[in-house]
C-alpha cells in the first residue's frame, strides 16, 4: 500500500492484512553474534535510510517501509534499468492511483537478495519531501523475507535474520503486522508503518465506535486534508494517555480490510522495535 501523509511516504496496493499481535519488552531478541546488520540514518527522527543495490547499481538509498507491501523505485533508477514497463494501480489511503512498475534485476539489502522482484515506478519526490535524493522505497514484498527485522533507534542499526529465501514465492506479500490498540476502550487496528511520523486515523472508524473528539484543528499533509487532535484514552499496551492524531475524513468506503489507521512507530517513543515476519508479532522497548 502506499500510504503519503506526513510529509510521509507512500505505500503501496496491500493485498493481505493479517492482525499480529504486540507486546512491551525484552521479546526475543536476534542480536547474536554475526547476525546481519547495516547501519542506517534516521532522516527527521523517523525515516530509516540504508545502502543497498540493485543489479549493477550500487550504494543506492533505501527507505525501509513496512507501510507499503511493494517495493518502490524512483523513476531516474528505473531509467537506468532496461526493462520494458507495464501499468498497474496503488492503494493511497483513500483511493486508487494509477502507476507503472517493470521487474528488476536482483535487490540486495543487507544479507537479503531478492530476485524476480516486480517493483512499482515513480517519482519519489512527489510522495515525499524526504525522499527527493532517494534511490527507492523498500516494502514489505522485500522485508518479509527475512524472518525477523530488528531496528535499534539508539544505535541506529537494523539487524535481519533472513529466512534464506531469494525468489518470490507468491504473488502477494505474507501481509502486514497491524497493533491493536484502545480509544476509550474501543478496539482499533493499526497497521505498523515505519515510513510514517505519527498515528493516522480515519475519523469515520472512530465515529461508527462512538469516540468522542474534540473539534481539532484542520491540516493538510500532501494531499490528505484532515484535521489534528489530541485523543483521550489512548493506550497501547499497559499505559494510557492522551495522543496526537491526523484524523482522515474519507468520504468513501475504499480502504483495507481490518486496518482502522497507521501507526509510526516513533510514536511510541521506544528505544528499538523488532518484527517477526513468521509470528506476525512486534516487541519493543
Amino acid at each position: 500500500m502506499t500510504f503519503v501523509i506526513r510529509g510521509l511516504l507512500v505505500a503501496a496496493l496491500l493485498v493481505i492484512v493479517h492482525a499480529g499481535s504486540t507486546s512491551a519488552g525484552p521479546g526475543p531478541s536476534i542480536q547474536s553474534p554475526g547476525t546481519p546488520s547495516l547501519r542506517f540514518d534516521l532522516r527527521n527522527g523517523f525515516l530509516i535510510v540504508v545502502d543497498g543495490q540493485i543489479g549493477p547499481l550500487e550504494h543506492l538509498k533505501f527507505i525501509l517501509d513496512t507501510g507499503s507491501s511493494r517495493t518502490i523505485v524512483s523513476s531516474k533508477v528505473a531509467s537506468r534499468l532496461s526493462a520494458p514497463r507495464q501499468k498497474g494501480t496503488i492503494f493511497n489511503f483513500d483511493r486508487q492511483v494509477a502507476t507503472l512498475s517493470l521487474q528488476i534485476p536482483p535487490l540486495r539489502l543487507g544479507p537479503i537478495v531478492a530476485s524476480d522482484l516486480r517493483t512499482m515506478v515513480g517519482d519519489l519526490g512527489q510522495y515525499s519531501e524526504f525522499a527527493r535524493d532517494v534511490d527507492a522505497i523498500i516494502g514489505l514484498d522485500v522485508l518479509t523475507r527475512a524472518d525477523t527485522l530488528r531496528i535499534d533507534y539508539d544505535s541506529k542499526v537494523v539487524q535481519f535474520q533472513p529466512n534464506g529465501s531469494t525468489q518470490l514465492l507468491q504473488p502477494s506479500v505474507r501481509g502486514a503486522i497491524t497493533v491493536q490498540a484502545l480509544v476509550q476502550g474501543q478496539p482499533v487496528h493499526l497497521l505498523l508503518d515505519t515510513g510514517l511520523q505519527g498515528i493516522v486515523l480515519y475519523e469515520r472508524v472512530l465515529r461508527k465506535r462512538h469516540v468522542t473528539m474534540p473539534e481539532g484543528v484542520p491540516a493538510s499533509i500532501g494531499r490528505l486534508t484532515g484535521k489534528r487532535v489530541v485523543l483521550s484514552g489512548f493506550r497501547i499496551g499497559a499505559a494510557e494517555s492522551n495522543a496526537r492524531v491526523f484524523l482522515i475524513n474519507s468520504q468513501t468506503d475504499a480502504v483495507l480490510p481490518g486496518v482502522d489507521g497507521y501507526l509510526g512507530p516513533r510514536a511510541l517513543n521506544a528505544k528499538w522495535i523488532e518484527l517477526n515476519f513468521q509470528a506476525m508479532t512486534m516487541h519493543w522497548q
